[in-house]
């Protein structure tokens, strides 16, 4: 069953995260696609063991984005642990683990983007860690147009077999230059629309949300991803009735074909119903 995807944010209260992780130390596993680096000569690196945790890096949720300049960027960054059998650390007392972390270009340089923390971290279990990164609207304007090649560098605190560092896959991005005298399409501004949306709502920026939400439902072509843009700014701003009525509109505006449960939209509307009447939180109603 394929599941609908629609470009949204959860709304979530931003919290730093300090201390150390431990993540579980590899066997041989010659399928690890991780780089190894460190300061060892060539043959070192060829046989040496595979890399205690693997660093996955994603942009727009994919490994590859073509943008416009001035529509925001999205990354996320992922620690994965290979082995449940022994750990090693990464970070430090007092120290959030990614706190550390470097985005370079392909060939190790200082990627030519200001980046932003997203939120909180994300904790699937107790081997995987992500947090979220994203470059804003006004600092993707100001990107050159061209190509660029990112990726990763997690330094280690304490690794087994001498690595000192792990290194993500590179992700693609296409920067197209931003329009001159000739307007957006219709489609790619509704793209900026919602993606400069989603960025304020991750990083809380409410009012800003809103604002451009509102520019989307009101454009002839609005759907659902619009009205659950403009639920989640008037959840955030507490706006709970007006919240509840957008929630509403966007169920209202789904397929009829749809074959997946709305989940989304459903924990979101009891999320302000349990605000506006705690007995439906507490399961009595």
């Amino acid at each position: 069953m394929q599941r609908v995807v629609i470009p949204l944010a959860v709304v979530v209260a931003a919290a730093g995260v300090a201390g150390w992780w431990f993540w579980p130390r590899a066997a041989q596993n010659p399928g690890a696609r991780q780089t190894v680096a460190g300061s060892r000569d060539a043959s070192a690196v060829a046989n040496a063991a595979p890399p205690p945790a693997l660093l996955t890096l994603q942009v727009n949720d994919a490994t590859k984005a073509d943008v416009a300049a001035g529509v925001p960027l999205f990354f996320s960054v992922s620690v994965t642990g290979t082995s449940p059998q022994q750990t090693f650390r990464i970070g430090a007392p007092g120290r959030s683990w990614f706190a550390d972390l470097r985005f370079e270009t392909g060939d190790g340089k200082p990627v030519p983007m200001k980046l932003e923390q997203l939120g909180s971290t994300d904790t699937d279990d107790s081997r995987v860690h992500r947090v979220d990164f994203a470059v804003a609207p006004d600092e993707s304007g100001r990107l050159a147009a061209g190509a660029y090649d990112v990726r990763v560098v997690l330094p280690l605190a304490s690794a087994p077999e001498g690595i000192k560092q792990l290194v993500s896959n590179t992700v693609s991005v296409s920067v197209a230059p931003a329009s001159s005298g000739s307007q957006l399409s219709p489609e790619q501004e509704r793209v900026r629309l919602e993606a400069a949306a989603r960025f304020y709502l991750q990083s809380q920026n409410w009012e800003a949300a809103h604002r451009l939400s509102l520019q989307l439902v009101e454009r002839q072509d609005a759907g659902p991803a619009a009205f659950i843009l403009l639920g989640d700014s008037l959840n955030g701003l507490r706006r709970d009735s007006e919240a509840l009525a957008a929630y509403q509109d966007a169920m209202a505006a789904l397929p009829r074909d749809l074959k997946e449960s709305p989940d989304y939209l459903i924990a979101r509307m009891h999320q302000v119903r349990a605000r506006q009447d705690p007995s439906v939180q507490n399961g009595k109603r």
